[in-house]
């Protein structure tokens, strides 16, 4: 009787079970551990003290040479934060990262600037610049580079609101910057939003 076949057969069996035994633990691993990643990545850089962008630190030195980045960008130096500022129009243009809400002003306009991101992502593919936006703290600066202008500001207030508060949004006559995101973290129940004011006027180099 001929059973290599069937050896065969129970062998390539045994193989596969084993691969799809690693990938679920290694899916489950992922799935466990990647909600604390950030939070582990922020406390570690912050031993080390945060490096912030050389656009975002302020110096009285007129004659100084200050390397301003071709992109939009935010800057959050107490939290290590330094993201590209996306500008879309589109339904996801939050999946790209920290994302200008359509319709609202732009820091060359004055006004309120809105820009939102997520507070967490399992996919790699989507950014989650604001994880750790619950550390940020009154009087913190926040440094936007817009149009090739910097952009400087002070948080004023933080809160928490529902998704359906839409007055965070809402045009302003004074020149401020709104962020939100989800929270408490790893919830879209409500938003957590930083208000800031601007504090200085625009810088060019």
């Amino acid at each position: 009787m001929k059973t290599g076949g069937g050896q065969s057969k129970v062998s390539m069996h045994r193989k596969i079970n084993n691969i799809l035994t690693v990938i679920v633990i290694g899916l489950g691993s992922y799935l466990l551990f990647a909600p604390f990643m950030p939070s582990i990545d922020f406390w570690v850089k912050k031993r080390g003290g945060f490096d912030a962008p050389s656009y975002a630190i302020k110096t009285e030195d007129k004659k100084a040479v200050v390397d301003i980045p071709s992109d939009n960008r935010l800057a959050i130096p107490s939290i290590g934060l330094d993201e590209n500022v996306f500008e879309s129009t589109a339904p996801n243009g939050i999946n790209k990262g920290v994302y200008q809400r359509p319709k609202t002003s732009d820091p060359s306009l004055g006004g309120n600037t809105v820009f939102v991101g997520h507070r967490f992502s399992y996919f790699p593919n989507i950014p989650a610049p604001f994880y750790n936006l619950d550390k940020v703290k009154v009087d913190d600066e926040i440094v936007v580079v817009w149009k090739g202008v910097i952009y400087r500001y002070k948080v004023k207030e933080i809160k928490v609101v529902e998704p359906t508060d839409i007055t965070v949004e809402a045009p302003s006559k004074d020149s401020k910057l709104t962020i939100y995101t989800c929270t408490p973290l790893w919830s879209a129940s409500q938003r957590l939003v930083i208000v800031s004011e601007q504090i200085t006027e625009r810088e060019a180099q």
